[in-house]
């Protein structure tokens, strides 16, 4: 092209993208772990450089265009997902990391990338559950070893699990040594006591348990869902869609207890009748652990059925 005044030459420049900073409107879905992808929709994400899960970057992202983003959750946490472009930023709230997930379809492995899967150990066995399979306890001498430190590296989180039972016994618990060894510290995390009545249970910094009780029994033979929630220093138990029982006391302290257990744990003192180790004779599926301590239901409630 040349300049008619000057007569000299220059070449012709493409277009210049002017960038907006990112706005997000929505994120699906709400509730993700390593390795799932999570769909973003919004504006000004051209020229994104950076998504974050909470305090952890995501292990990769995709624009598809300036209002659809995806990305993939790394080692993440619960909070705000952040986007980041050169002209700026925008963070939306709500965002909910799956520490682990177990859905019990023939086998007890972590649904996640974090691969915190479970170790069978005896026998167990899997049955039509409350969707697809769950797997199956019977007093013994089956149950489920979940990784070292799993809860203990919580500081808060929820426990979402369904089951089914005629019987009492326990759901899930830790302890400092591993399973029928020398513990010194122990608390059953969730069981049914011998009046049939669902307890979650954790140890406090004043050297006393917090729990919380179902107003009723639950051991009836039909489908449960149960979601136990543990802050700083509160505990709730929401049965079948219900706030049951909220307790407070001083903050919840794990202390040594790296060793956790389905199906098993040890539950002196604890229970109504004298007992040492205490094993569950029922089902369980659907169980997801999260790191913040929730306040509405993940998953729908099952129908009761046999």
């Amino acid at each position: 092209m040349v300049n008619g005044n000057c007569g000299s030459t220059y070449s012709e420049e493409g277009s210049v993208a002017i960038l907006s900073p990112p706005s997000i409107t929505n994120f699906t879905p709400k509730l993700a772990g390593n390795g799932e992808t999570v769909t973003l929709t919004g504006t000004g994400f051209t020229g994104t450089t950076s998504v974050a899960f909470g305090a952890s970057n995501a292990l990769s992202f995709t624009v598809v265009s300036d209002t659809e983003l995806t990305a993939v959750v790394g080692t993440g946490s619960s909070g705000a997902i952040t986007v980041i472009n050169p002209v700026g930023n925008d963070a939306e709230a709500g965002f909910i990391y799956k520490v682990a997930n177990y859905d019990f379809e023939n086998n007890v492995l972590d649904g996640t990338n974090n691969n915190y899967d479970g170790t069978v150990i005896n026998t167990v066995s899997y049955e039509t559950g409350a969707e697809g399979q769950a797997v199956c306890f019977d007093n013994g001498p089956g149950y489920v070893e979940l990784p070292n430190d799993l809860i203990r590296n919580l500081s808060e989180f929820t426990i979402s699990l369904r089951f089914k039972t005629t019987e009492y016994g326990s759901i899930l618990g830790y302890q400092n040594s591993t399973a029928f060894g020398g513990v010194t510290n122990y608390i059953p995390i969730i069981m049914i006591n011998s009046n049939g009545h669902l307890l979650g249970t954790l140890w406090t910094s004043a050297s006393s348990p917090i729990q919380a009780i179902s107003a009723n029994p639950v051991n009836d033979g039909n489908w449960h869902q149960v979601d136990f929630t543990a802050s700083t220093n509160t505990v709730s138990i929401y049965l079948d869609g219900n706030l049951e029982a909220t307790t407070s006391g001083a903050s919840v302290a794990h202390l040594d207890m790296s060793f956790n257990q389905l199906g098993l744990a040890y539950t002196s003192n604890y229970n109504l009748t004298s007992t040492t180790w205490e094993y569950f004779n029922g089902c369980l599926d659907n169980l997801l652990i999260t790191d913040r301590a929730l306040t509405c239901l993940l998953y729908t409630s099952p129908s009761p059925r046999d």
